[in-house]
């Protein structure tokens, strides 16, 4: 960063807060020292703070040793095994169980951890029509009671939708269910219930119910996968940002991970499939929070700068002599 040896103290942090803002634009991480962590909560977003928050924590070792843990990762894939099984025999709930652990497998960059026969048995059955549709027979029944105002079914219709986006397998279906789809996906009453929920575990979660507050997230996880926060109204919107800016929330779901991620190494498949699903659903929050985060700094850093420059005083004209 050039310097200037006689500039004064506001010139100065003018200027570093123009080339904060121009390296901001060039890079997803702006090239300048970090500040104090008392100066971090004053020039940053809570949203930027508190994706830091959850960086600190699914990046962690332990986090790190949990996740990449080739026992879990099996264990966990054997759950999606007897869902798939299951879910082909023709029970929807199955079907839709083993979407929902195969995407979160993806999502957490852990297939690298099976065998490959393992890899391609998993691959197998995302390709099977007859798993698909069944899974979403389940989307459609969730969907049907959701509308008629059942918060839970309403957020598990999210769940198992986001589940089809994210194993890019919608092409299994036939062109009227893809139509289908879409248009449940947008329609407001099915999304608002599907929000209720959320607001009910993400309460309960706040005050200290590690499942309850795992269930938010992964709830408000399906919202931001499926793109259909604008169907909400601008305050539920803002109080869905109230909730995932509260650090209290995330620590405990994170809780909830770590003690089913432990759960799940000893053999248990279920705890280990939702140590996956919250993990994946940590994950999403944050770079949601991360891009809403860096908006908000980029303008406000903009907006700095422009004040400071205002208070620089113009350069006399040069005399000729």
């Amino acid at each position: 960063m050039r310097q200037t040896p006689d500039i004064n103290p506001n010139i100065r942090k003018a200027q570093q807060d123009v080339d904060r803002f121009e390296a901001s634009k060039k890079s997803l991480v702006p090239e300048f020292e970090l500040p104090k962590d008392e100066e971090r909560e004053k020039r940053y977003s809570e949203e930027t703070l508190i994706a830091d928050f959850i960086t600190e924590r699914i990046e962690s070792k332990e986090a790190r040793e949990l996740i990449n843990d080739p026992i879990l990762i099996k264990t966990a894939y054997q759950d999606f095994l007897s869902d798939a099984k299951k879910g082909k025999e023709g029970n929807t709930r199955n079907a839709a169980w083993a979407l929902l652990t195969s995407s979160a497998l993806l999502a957490t960059n852990t297939l690298r951890l099976l065998a490959p026969e393992e890899e391609k048995e998993l691959q197998t059955h995302l390709n099977d029509p007859i798993l698909i549709k069944t899974a979403y027979k389940d989307f459609l029944s969730n969907v049907k009671r959701g509308k008629e105002g059942n918060t839970g079914y309403a957020a598990w219709a999210l769940h198992t939708s986001s589940a089809l986006l994210a194993t890019n397998i919608l092409r299994l279906l036939a062109p009227e269910e893809e139509k289908e789809f879409q248009a449940y996906l947008n329609d407001p009453i099915l999304i608002k219930t599907a929000y209720k929920d959320f607001l009910s575990y993400a309460m309960q979660g706040k005050e200290g119910d590690t499942t309850y507050a795992a269930r938010a997230l992964q709830t408000s996880s399906a919202l931001l996968a499926t793109n259909t926060l604008h169907l909400l109204a601008p305050e539920e919107e803002k109080e869905f940002q109230r909730y995932l800016n509260d650090p209290i929330l995330i620590k405990t779901a994170y809780q909830d991970f770590l003690s089913d991620a432990k759960q799940g190494k000893e053999g248990n498949t279920t705890n280990a499939a939702w140590a996956l699903l919250t993990s994946s659903a940590l994950t999403t929050v944050r770079n949601y929070l991360r891009e809403k985060g860096k908006k908000i700094d980029d303008t406000n850093a903009a907006n700095e700068a422009l004040k400071f420059k205002k208070t620089i005083p113009p350069r006399p004209e040069t005399r000729a002599f």
